[in-house]
């Protein structure tokens, strides 16, 4: 996705809500891409201690973690509303990723 982005000059803004489970996979999918910036939601006290350090130790300049307070289906919402928003998300080149 880096290199295709790259030769289009685009750059994608990836969001992502995580249980712990797929947000370090997909933040290591990813880091370090020029042309990818990556923001992932994981909810305060709900994810292991390990889930965690796993993604707030990622210090590259794509990645951006926050913890919210909440649980993973209020951030899922809060994510299904952006993604309704098509202006927003066809200005901001925003799309999403999940393991499978």
């Amino acid at each position: 996705i880096n290199h295709v982005l790259g030769k289009r000059g685009q750059v994608a803004n990836i969001i992502i809500e995580t249980s712990g489970d797929t947000g370090p996979a997909a933040i290591a999918g990813v880091k370090g891409h020029d042309n990818v910036e990556i923001f992932c939601l994981y909810p305060f006290g709900r994810v292991s201690e390990v889930q965690e350090l796993q993604m707030i130790a990622i210090q590259d300049d794509n990645v951006h973690v926050f913890r919210t307070e909440g649980n993973t289906d209020e951030q899922a919402s809060v994510l299904k509303e952006v993604f309704q928003d098509r202006q927003f998300v066809e200005e901001y080149n925003v799309c999403s990723v999940n393991s499978i």
